[in-house]
């Protein structure tokens, strides 16, 4: 009797598309002007710039990367002037079709980094963890400007 019953095989879970976050991405708040750039580089690769202007001058820059090192999706933040200037690597932890999430749990702050999707055009980013021993998370509003 089972044999007639069928039931559809799970569907695999729609991934979020890396492609999505190339462009240019602008929140403007009341005291600064944020910014990410991100270019598709390769397959599963992107690189990107993050900053942020007060007055039209720059006050804070980074190199971003987002790849896949030794099978895993990784995002890489490098801040010019650090002490020593290497990539903080954050390993992702979570990938839906709308959320990436990205953690170190060994970096002082922040411990997590996520992109989530909207819309084609809105875009919320957010770093968050422990700060000395309080939870803080930042939340960045973007809008896609027109290419």
């Amino acid at each position: 009797m089972l044999f007639g019953c069928q039931t559809d095989p799970p569907r695999a879970v729609e991934e979020f598309d890396l492609s999505m976050l190339v462009g240019i991405w602008s929140d403007i708040s009341e005291n600064s002007q944020k910014r990410e750039e991100w270019q598709w580089v390769g397959e599963n690769h992107l690189r990107g710039k993050g900053f942020v202007l007060m007055n039209k001058d720059t006050t804070f820059i980074e190199s971003l990367e987002i790849k896949v090192v030794d099978d895993t999706l990784r995002y890489f933040a490098r801040i010019p002037g650090q002490v020593d200037e290497y990539a903080v690597i954050f390993t992702l932890s979570s990938r839906t079709p709308n959320i990436l999430l990205f953690e170190n749990q060994r970096y002082r702050y922040p411990q997590r980094i996520a992109y989530v999707l909207k819309s084609q055009i809105e875009m919320v980013s957010y770093i968050e963890g422990e700060d000395h021993g309080d939870y803080r998370k930042v939340e960045s509003w973007y809008h896609r400007r027109p290419q």
